[in-house]
């Protein structure tokens, strides 16, 4: 990211770059390292496309008894890289020198995000000077009691911090969700189920259970094909190299639009409709996609339906047109896959112009 700010787009604020970099929205988490270095090799359309995202994403206010509440907690049980007996005033000048020695939000500063240290950055410099009445004595013993810590890797408090915080628990045990992003025991998809599982079942019987969490559920693009020839033929016997290459794009379309609809993202789940990354459209339902001649590799515009159900079992009926191609007609290709995988591509399955294929995964 340090190379990004040294080279700036003008259409991707600083601050909906480092937005993109947070991991925990897996359609980031997928092509954020891809995007940037296509842009960094003159091909800026895929991080144009997340920066957009992340810069229209809707607010979500705190307001009323939650905001109170929040900043009660917040202010009055945080810690802060200033001296807290201090008036406002000079709680403000040990802010800016810190933000000025120590840059924590490096490459970047204040400014190219556009905040300002000294107007609304730390909204709790002006809370009142707390109270020395700790909710625990310093040196207190707590009880050997059976203590489950659930935490992910994209939390807000990351593994480390967390192990940390569980050592004055005798009895604690951490389990750790790869992937895991905050609030897991409420979360969407099976992560979500699993956590909660995971939860009543120490609730009730007061033990950690043998159980695996992991909202792994994706696997990072290696690169965005600038042209066909870049796509690598899809192992689908019985089918010309060539044929092997549009397939595999139509495919890569398709994989485009349903990581759109993966269950933990937050920004891209919002999404009703957006333009395919190299043209035409992707419309989004409830359990289907549409593609209007769609276009993820330069020269194929794939157009159809998706269908995707709660389990992410995928389905796809479409129309592929490629430049290029030998006799310069539509392609009709049916696919199904399993999404929401961490694999470099699942297992495939098919038809192309009434051909059937079946391709492994490859990990």
């Amino acid at each position: 990211m340090a190379e990004l700010r040294e080279h700036p787009d003008p259409e991707v604020p600083l601050i909906a770059l480092r937005s993109v970099e947070g991991v925990n929205e897996p359609v980031f988490g997928r092509e954020v390292n891809a995007a940037a270095t296509a842009y960094l090799a003159g091909d800026s359309e895929p991080l144009r496309r997340l920066a957009r995202v992340s810069a229209g994403a809707p607010s979500q206010p705190i307001e009323g008894a939650e905001w109170a509440g929040y900043l009660a907690y917040r202010c009055g049980d945080g810690s802060f890289p200033y001296d807290r007996e201090a008036d406002p005033a000079e709680r403000l000048d040990q802010l800016e020198r810190y933000y000025q020695r120590e840059r924590p939000l490096a490459p970047y500063t204040p400014a190219d995000l556009g905040l300002d240290v000294r107007n609304g950055l730390e909204f709790c410099v002006n809370w009142p000077t707390p109270r020395h009445s700790p909710v625990l004595p310093p040196d207190a013993d707590l009880p050997d009691v059976p203590v489950m810590v659930v935490g992910g890797d994209f939390d807000t408090h990351p593994p480390a911090s967390v192990r940390a915080a569980m050592r004055a628990f005798p009895g604690a045990t951490f389990v750790r969700v790869p992937f895991g992003g905050h609030s897991l025991a409420w979360g969407p998809g099976r992560a979500g189920a699993c956590v909660a599982a995971a939860l009543r079942s120490f609730v009730t019987d007061h033990r950690v259970p043998r159980v695996r969490c992991t909202a792994e559920n994706y696997c990072a693009l290696g690169a965005f094909p600038r042209s066909l020839g870049e796509v690598a033929p899809v192992p689908a016997a019985g089918l010309d190299t060539g044929r092997r290459r549009v397939l595999a794009a139509a495919f890569a379309t398709a994989a485009d639009a349903v990581a759109r609809r993966n269950p933990y993202n937050l920004l891209h789940g919002r999404l009703t409709d957006q333009p395919g990354l190299r043209g035409g459209r992707v419309g989004f339902g409830n359990g289907s996609i549409t593609l209007d001649e769609a276009a993820f590799v330069p020269g194929v515009s794939v157009s159809g339906q998706i269908t995707l159900t709660p389990a992410g079992d995928a389905n796809a009926s479409l129309s592929v047109r490629a430049l290029g191609s030998p006799d310069g007609r539509a392609y009709r290709v049916e696919l199904a896959w399993e999404a929401f995988l961490p694999h470099e591509r699942p297992a495939l399955s098919g038809t192309f112009d009434g051909a059937s294929f079946k391709v492994p995964e490859r990990q």
